[in-house]
């Protein structure tokens, strides 16, 4: 039996849970104006209730974002100097192509995330391959009634408009576990994890 953390960040918080192999044990969290001080004492007060250190864990495994900025960048930080520390192994996922890909239906999936300035960030997932970016709004929906003039899609995410949201707004911390668990099985390790939340880099605007 493997035990390890899973964490993320989201628009409020940056959510924790301990796991034996994919059975959740305990949840929490810390609010995002406390993440940068509360974090790691949070975390240590969880193993401690379990009779556990960051020694017994497997792995600690996180979503990479994106996110908003501050708590994205203080999460990893945090987890960055824990495997240093302790040489704990880390695996990171893309929160967006974990989300898009958990909700997905018949139909093409949207996911659009508030990428804040006006702007979104996007993924289209239709059963085989994942499309990120980032636009503003108007444009990629312009964009994808073009593309795929008689195609139904399932939007999720905080950045969709009420009448359109078939979804959630955010990806579940059973989400991140399942894709992390996967790629540590794959030994798909880290020993240093860095943020998906810029507009440029790995997340380019485009249509």
């Amino acid at each position: 039996m493997e035990k390890f953390l899973i964490l993320q960040a989201t628009y409020e918080n940056v959510q924790f849970s301990l796991y034996n192999d994919l059975t959740l044990i305990e949840s929490g969290f810390v609010d995002k104006m406390e993440a940068s001080s509360l974090l790691m004492s949070r975390l240590c007060a969880l193993l401690q209730k379990h009779a556990l250190t960051f020694s017994h864990l497997a792995f600690i495994g996180a979503s990479q974002g994106p996110a908003p900025f501050t708590t994205l960048r203080s999460m990893i930080a945090t987890l960055n100097g824990i495997g240093f520390a302790t040489k704990v192994p880390l695996v990171g996922c893309d929160g967006l192509e974990v989300f898009v890909k958990a909700h997905h239906t018949k139909n093409k999936t949207v996911a659009l995330l508030n990428a804040f300035s006006g702007d979104i960030y996007y993924a289209l997932y239709d059963g085989k391959t994942v499309q990120t970016g980032w636009e503003k709004p108007d444009t990629y929906i312009a964009c994808l009634s073009h593309t795929f003039a008689h195609e139904t899609f399932t939007f999720i995410g905080n950045a969709v408009p009420e009448d359109k949201k078939q979804g959630p707004d955010f990806p579940t911390l059973e989400n991140i576990a399942t894709a992390c668990y996967e790629k540590y099985k794959k030994n798909d390790l880290t020993t240093q994890l860095l943020p998906l939340h810029m507009k440029v880099m790995d997340y380019k605007k485009s249509c």
